[in-house]
């Protein structure tokens, strides 16, 4: 606290005293079949499951998987949920979200109209959306308890302080405060910030089928969509669903990695999207599939970060 202090800051014993965990109940969506679980807000997880509901309204499994139909039915709702993300996630002890008005069917239906297949939305605002450096890990023991764990520091070095004494590195997730006075993630005394970090789970049936994530700060909601998108409506296997191509759209131009073919690249343009390279890969996941017919855990680690998948 001292070097906080010294550093300008308004901390005192009495804010770190006062600080814990706490157990919560997820929020959840269902997507074809399967029961996809999220962290409530403040969490940014609710994003993900609002573009899972207006996806659910269009036959993605009929279209090419990396085909420019698909990427831009993925990217529309990703802009459409991330506009709801900006304007209603907040601190859930200090502001109201809406959060069964926001999981409605109803209000699926109204994003889902704003979309045209054929075009780009032109009247949303610009996302303005950072990546982070975050460690994602699952595990399923063999009485199949699954586990869904990520930790954060959220700049590749934090805040950039440094305690003097135990070298520790401090978070920096205060950046994502808001200083307009009517948001609902403004910041104020002993609030927690709109933060990024969101561990997945699905289930079925009342078991766990599969413990998830996909690092990248903004990018999450995204990638936990894409991953899931590509196993459920296009059946793809675990690896090869965290292999597969990925595009996000960012101050508002849509960034598709090496893997995207041209084709779709030309059909994202003739839509009205500015495409471009992105200077790193989008995310990095792990996932572990528990099949319970069979008997068997399938597991998955994603090329784009350090990581492996392990069998015991």
């Amino acid at each position: 606290m001292s070097r906080l202090r010294a550093l300008g800051g308004l901390h005192a014993l009495e804010d770190f005293a006062a600080t814990k965990g706490d157990y919560v109940r997820p929020v959840g969506t269902s997507y074809r079949g399967y029961d996809i679980h999220q962290m409530p807000p403040n969490n940014q997880g609710l994003t993900a499951l609002i573009m899972l509901n207006v996806l659910s309204g269009f036959s993605l499994g009929s279209l090419e998987p990396y085909g420019a139909e698909r990427f831009h039915l993925e990217i529309e709702a990703g802009r459409l949920a991330y506009q709801d993300r900006d304007n209603f996630i907040g601190d859930q002890n200090q502001v109201h979200v809406p959060v069964q008005q926001l999981l409605s069917r109803s209000h699926a239906d109204q994003l889902r109209a704003e979309i045209d297949p054929a075009r780009a939305m032109t009247h949303l605002p610009r996302l303005e959306l950072q990546p982070s450096d975050t460690v994602y890990i699952s595990v399923v023991d063999r009485d199949r308890n699954a586990v869904s764990f990520i930790n954060s520091t959220f700049g590749s070095f934090g805040s950039g302080v440094v305690g003097p004494r135990t070298g520790v590195v401090l978070q920096n997730r205060g950046s994502s405060f808001r200083l307009a006075a009517d948001h609902p993630n403004r910041i104020a005394p002993r609030k927690r910030p709109m933060h990024t970090i969101m561990p997945g789970m699905v289930t079925a049936k009342g078991r766990a089928v599969m413990p998830f994530g996909v690092m990248g700060g903004g990018y999450q909601p995204f990638g936990h969509v894409h991953l899931l998108t590509n196993m459920i409506d296009f059946g793809m296997d675990p690896q090869e669903a965290l292999d597969a191509p990925r595009v996000f759209y960012r101050q508002n131009a849509v960034e598709a990695e090496r893997g995207v073919p041209a084709e779709a690249i030309a059909g994202l343009r003739e839509r009205g999207h500015d495409v471009s390279a992105p200077t790193e890969p989008h995310g990095g996941g792990q996932l572990v599939l528990i099949d319970w017919d069979k008997g068997t855990l399938t597991g998955a680690s994603d090329p784009r970060k350090d990581g492996c998948a392990l069998g015991y």
